[in-house]
Parts: C-alpha cells; structure tokens; sequence
C-alpha cells in the first residue's frame, strides 16, 4: 500500500510503500492520511519495515535513492526515514486539510 495515498500524490518510491492489511486499507484507511496518533503508533513500524528493505541488497539501495530525490538527508537510516516519512504525511495533511483516520 502507499503511505501517502496516489490521490493525495502520487510518491512512486519505496519510502512510500509498505505491506499492509487488505482489510484495514480497504475500510478504515482508504485514501486518508493518518491522524497525528496512528502516525505517531506508525513510526515503529515503519522503521521496521525500512529495516526490512535494508536486508536486501536491491531494496536497500532502491531506498536509499528515493530517499536522497525526497528529503534532505541522504542516509536510509530505517528510523530517521519513518521520522521524516511521518513529517511529510503531517505537512501534507496540515497543508492540504486532508481527512485523516
């Protein structure tokens, strides 16, 4: 699934694209962003998740690139990722005034 919704904007890259459960992203996250207290709860699992990607050597490195084309920083360090991850999803939904679950 994308963590930022492609009818929010459409972040193609691996930061944006996590394994999630059919079910939850069919009825409660649809195409919403999260609310500042799933975002937060979000985080851990996402570094996790980064983490992941980093036991593969194609992933690690597909993560790093699209992370140096998005945020200020270079690394693909999994928990500095979540954390800038959850500072543009709340940009964006702060900006926008998107609905959020």
């Amino acid at each position: 699934d994308h963590v930022v919704p492609v009818s929010v904007y459409p972040f193609h890259e691996l930061w944006n694209l996590v394994p999630s459960d059919a079910r939850f992203n069919m009825h409660r996250k649809r195409a919403r962003l999260p609310g500042p207290e799933a975002l937060a709860a979000a985080v851990p699992r996402l570094a996790a998740t980064y983490a992941a990607y980093a036991g593969s050597r194609e992933l690690r490195r597909a993560l790093h690139d699209d992370v140096a084309l998005r945020f200020a920083h270079a690394d693909a360090d999994p928990p500095r990722v979540a954390r800038s991850v959850a500072g543009l999803i709340e940009s964006i939904a702060t900006a926008r005034n998107l609905a959020r679950f």
